[in-house]
């Protein structure tokens, strides 16, 4: 039996050691020790223990085994590294909540497996949250920034969370909780942190984090922080102290200045950024005041705005935590409402929707009473149609003289929203002003107030007229009426013989002053004279008459000529001579006269209301007694004799080219005239015989030459050359030889005779002129003396009057004193800045009738110096000029257009002095801006190497604004750049440039001006830099171009080139 029992153990033994794989065996013993749980909570705790290992020991893995089966059938392990096994810890997560655990220490050989003790915890079921450590991620002054993370929400959804804290006043405070200061942290926010702020510097505060769920407030650990020292200004939590729909102010106050005193105070503010500073829209508070406040107005409607309070000191600027404030929906905003076009029945009145205040405008228009003061829409309202911000509409069916109340409204879904009231008063309707009994000097008028008189309290009635302003004003003439009532009547006196004039009623009240419609009436022409003329003038006498064009209706008592050689207008106060001739004409011999002799004639007549005159006009006697008039059938009248002969056998006198006086033996002046004298004051012909008579152009000698039978002839032994005329008629021109010096050579031998015009010139000046040799045509130096035969035109034309003179024009009259019945086939006026014009140089016909010559001068060139004389062409053919008249255009200069051509500057599209794109402009020297003159050398000042945009810059000083000389590197630009293509333009030759976009300017070929001569017109254009030439400051950079070639050079800057400006 006990051998059974010891078979049966055995073999049990033997099962027991097959079957139990953990095991240990004998030679794998660690040392295992099972630590307490602690922290446990809901889903987790945190375990611990210890493998001690002996020498000789392998211990391939080691941790924590844990399971819900107290036998541990089936478990779970938490490995851990080798090297730690001696003392660790584990965090055991996402466990059931309420539920007991089983857990004991492990290690493992990889064969075999030792454990510690079994211990057991339970985890909590679900509790408030809990979280893990908390962070301090910044403190300043005012405000400490933390951070943490829930370690476990409790089982339940959170619903507030953030932290919590209070200023610790002494050790054994208690910790902080939501009955204390909280900070939320918002529930969608992904990270748990938040920045406390209003705190106070250097003060200690208790915080910890807080969160709350179903089952309670869950609390994190607590952090003790102190803020820093304030260094930079602390400030106080804004306070709104009020608002309105588009305005608040606000309040705060300097809780700290800093180390430092403040500088400056104010608030800030942004709609974009929710911590504003003062690089956004600031505002300055002034004043030493702790606590200040502002208002910011002008917000926009439905937006929010971030502001903060900000104060700076040296060592920085401090702010304010921010405030927020958004604009609630406001119904709109309206300009004041603008009333124009009063009439009685009448006006406009016009306003605009500043803003719809984040609603749409559905309604608009304006409010309008004659009673109610801020009138609304209740009142009486016209709707305006349309969508867009300004509006406006006519007011009709008004009552005239009357007050209205008007201000414009708009509304939205949130209301109706007004202007500011305007007030108008309607104009009194007054009737059509009637003009009767017009006489040249006299009228009356009448009208009547239409509107009823009972409310206006006119304080003055009458009529305004003027001949000028064709809207007349009281400001303008006015004559008060003294009728009672509606009427209004007054006789107007002295007014102006055959003039136009605008006259209305007018009405004035306490409202202001009221006019009528204009009405036009002309009076009738008062005594008028036309033109005067002179004849038969001598060295003692002159005939002059004249016509009465209009006696105005009265009795002539006298009528005559009146004339002075001191007074330029002369009346019947200075010297007159009554005409006894009938009917409209004035006729009168001058006596008493004496030789070489300005004087100045006009007719005149007396009537009951006293004298009037014609225009004036001048004559010369001669200094010699002229020759007769023959007519040859010519376009002018030769003279029977020579100027300085008293027969036509005599010889007469040999002049110098251009010298009026007869005496010089050098060059007279009239060398530097322009190269023709015929008719102007270097005329010896005209100096010596009087206005009747000057020396013949190149065209009237040729004439002569031409159309007239020449024979060789002798009278009273002088020998010389008889001309007959197609008509029959002749004259006789003696051989009076020539003059060289002082010594007369070839009298009686050959004829040399001068014309007015000259030949050759050079820098300005005239050093031959043509002339008739021997029966021919040449030219020969100004210098020689030579006979002059005068000539006389069959018409003859009166002084040049001019007005109305601008930068770029003027108005010129004159008019024909005789034309000896010939037919005038042409008149008008010649004109040019370089010299005597004529009719070669540039003209304007005159279209004018009768004998009048008028006409406007344009294009021309700004502050020039221009001379111009009127002109008329007989039906002979002959062209006979008046005085020459000089001006000066004024320093008013229009300025181009800036045209974009893709270059790094706009150009002009036109020269400086131009009108328009093919004018040439002036003619201007480099780095002088004053008006032309004739000179060589301009005073070469000491410029910049550029002057662009300086005031030696033409342009620029001409234009103003950024309008300057190019540079030699936009010049360059300009060629390099651009397509450049010779062509002409409307006549103009010139250069066509077309830039990179494809936009063109045209520049003409001027050519150059040197003294009062213009060189290359039409062939070359030269256009200044702003550059001098800095080798030779006596030159400076030009644009040159011509119809083969483009480019840059350096010139003369004393010669007068084109100007073509550049602007930004």
């Amino acid at each position: 039996m006990n051998k059974l029992k010891y078979i049966i153990g055995g073999i049990l033994l033997l099962l027991a050691a097959g079957c139990e794989k953990d095991t240990e065996p004998t030679n794998f013993a660690p040392k295992l020790s099972t630590g307490e749980a602690s922290e446990i909570y809901r889903v987790g705790a945190t375990l611990s223990g210890s493998v001690q290992k002996s020498e000789g020991i392998l211990v391939k893995e080691c941790g924590i085994l844990y399971s819900t089966i107290q036998s541990m059938a089936e478990y779970e392990e938490v490995k851990i590294a080798a090297e730690e096994a001696a003392s660790f810890t584990v965090s055991l997560q996402n466990l059931t909540p309420g539920t007991t655990y089983y857990y004991c220490t492990y290690a493992s050989s990889g064969r075999s497996i030792a454990k510690g003790e079994v211990k057991t915890f339970t985890t909590i079921a679900n509790s408030a949250p809990l979280f893990n450590s908390l962070v301090l991620e910044a403190v300043d002054e005012q405000s400490i920034t933390l951070s943490t993370t829930l370690k476990d929400e409790g089982g339940s959804e959170i619903t507030v969370r953030g932290f919590c804290w209070k200023l610790s006043e002494s050790d054994d405070e208690k910790e902080p909780t939501i009955a204390d200061n909280m900070a939320n942290v918002p529930l969608e926010q992904l990270v748990f942190t938040s920045k406390i702020k209003g705190l106070e510097p250097l003060k200690t505060y208790l915080v910890r984090a807080y969160a709350v769920n179903s089952i309670g407030v869950g609390y994190g650990e607590t952090m003790t922080v102190q803020t820093k020292a304030a260094t930079i200004p602390i400030l106080a939590a804004i306070t709104e102290v009020n608002s309105t729909p588009l305005s608040v102010t606000v309040e705060s106050s300097v809780v700290s200045n800093g180390e430092m005193p403040i500088q400056e105070k104010g608030f800030c503010w942004s709609t974009e950024n929710e911590e504003p500073t003062t690089a956004h829209i600031k505002k300055v508070v002034e004043g030493d005041d702790e606590t200040f406040s502002l208002l910011i107005d002008e917000l926009k409607p439905v937006t929010t705005y971030y502001i903060r309070a900000y104060a700076t000191n040296a060592l920085g600027t401090g702010y304010s935590e921010t405030f927020t404030y958004e604009t609630p929906l406001n119904f709109p905003d309206l300009d004041v409402t603008t009333v124009t076009e009063v009439k009685p029945t009448t006006a406009k009145a016009a306003s605009v929707v500043i803003s719809e205040n984040g609603s749409e405008v559905t309604e608009k228009g304006f409010c309008l009473s004659k009673t109610v003061e801020e009138p609304i829409i209740e009142n009486s309202k016209i709707v305006v149609p349309g969508t867009t911000a300004a509006y406006s509409v006519v007011l009709t069916n008004l009552e005239s003289g009357t007050t209205y109340y008007i201000r414009s409204y708009a509304t939205n879904s949130k209301g109706t929203g007004y202007g500011e009231v305007a007030e108008f008063t309607t104009a009194v309707d007054i009737g059509e002003t009637i003009v009767s009994d017009i006489t040249d000097t006299d009228a009356s008028a009448s009208a009547e107030i239409l509107t009823t008189s009972d409310h206006l309290a006119i304080t003055e009635k009458g009529f305004c007229y003027s001949s000028a302003n064709a809207v007349p004003t009281v400001a303008d003439t006015k004559k008060v009426s003294s009728k009672q009532g509606n009427d209004i009547a007054a006789n107007l006196a002295g007014l102006t013989a055959n003039t136009k004039y605008y006259i209305c009623a007018y009405v004035v009240n306490e409202k202001g002053t009221y006019y009528g419609a204009v009405s036009e009436f002309t009076t009738q022409k008062g005594v008028t004279i036309g033109n005067t003329f002179v004849s038969d003038i001598t060295q003692t006498s002159a005939t002059a008459s004249a016509e009465i064009l209009s006696d105005a209706g009265r009795e002539i008592l006298e009528k005559g000529i009146c004339y002075s050689a001191t007074n330029p207008d002369p009346t019947y106060a200075d010297k007159h001579v009554t005409s006894v001739a009938e009917g409209s004409l004035i006729a009168a011999a001058i006596e008493g006269l004496s030789s070489n002799l300005k004087c100045y004639v006009r007719g005149y007549v007396k009537n009951a209301r006293g004298y009037h005159y014609g225009k004036v006009t001048s004559f010369v006697t001669p200094s010699e007694k002229a020759g007769e008039p023959i007519d040859l059938g010519l376009s002018v009248k030769w003279a029977s004799w020579n100027v300085g002969a008293s027969s036509v056998e005599e010889y007469g006198g040999l002049y110098g080219w251009g010298d009026p006086t007869g005496t010089a033996t050098g060059n007279g002046p009239g060398v530097s005239a322009g190269g023709e004298i015929s008719g102007t004051e270097y005329d010896i012909a005209q100096a010596k015989w009087g206005d009747s008579w000057r020396m013949p152009t190149k065209a009237e000698m040729e004439e002569l030459l031409n159309k007239c039978i020449k024979t060789t002839a002798t009278r009273n032994g002088i020998s010389g050359l008889e001309f007959t005329g197609p008509n029959g008629n002749s004259i006789f021109l003696p051989n009076g030889g020539s003059r060289e010096g002082t010594k007369i050579v070839f009298q009686g031998i050959y004829s040399y005779y001068w014309t007015g015009t000259g030949s050759s010139s050079s820098h300005g000046y005239t050093y031959e002129a043509y002339c008739m040799t021997d029966g021919r045509m040449g030219d020969d130096d100004c210098t020689s003396g030579f006979s002059v035969r005068p000539v006389s035109d069959f018409v003859t034309v009166g002084e040049t009057s001019i007005s109305g003179i601008s930068g770029t024009g003027a108005s010129v009259s004159s008019s024909i004193t005789s034309n000896e019945g010939l037919a005038i086939v042409e008149k008008g006026f010649c004109y040019s800045y370089l010299k005597t014009p004529t009719t070669d140089d540039s003209k304007i016909v005159s279209v004018a009738g009768g004998n009048g010559i008028e006409a406007d001068l344009s294009d021309l060139v700004p502050n020039s110096q221009y001379y111009v004389r009127a002109y008329a062409i007989n039906s002979k053919g002959g062209t006979v000029y008046g005085d020459k008249l000089e001006f000066i255009t004024k320093d008013e200069f229009p300025v181009g257009e800036a045209v974009d051509l893709g270059l790094s500057v706009k150009w002009a599209d036109m020269n400086i002095g131009a009108s328009k794109p093919e004018d040439n402009g002036g003619y201007y020297c480099w780095g002088y801006t004053g008006m032309w003159s004739d000179y060589y050398e301009p005073d070469i000042v000491n410029t910049p190497e550029d002057i662009s945009g300086t005031q030696y810059d033409i342009a620029h000083v001409k234009w103003g604004g950024n309008w300057r000389l190019p540079t030699l590197e936009q010049i360059n630009e300009l060629l390099s750049q651009c397509t450049l293509f010779w062509t002409n333009q409307n006549g103009v030759n010139g250069l066509l440039v077309t830039g990179p976009n494809g936009n063109t300017i045209f520049l003409p070929a001027a050519g150059n001006r040197s003294y009062n001569l213009i060189n290359n017109y039409g062939t070359e254009g030269r256009y200044w830099s702003s550059r001098v030439y800095s080798f030779s400051t006596g030159n400076a950079y030009c644009l040159f171009f011509s119809d083969t070639a483009e480019g840059t050079k350096f010139l003369a800057r004393a010669i007068g080139f084109s100007v073509r400006a550049v602007t930004d």
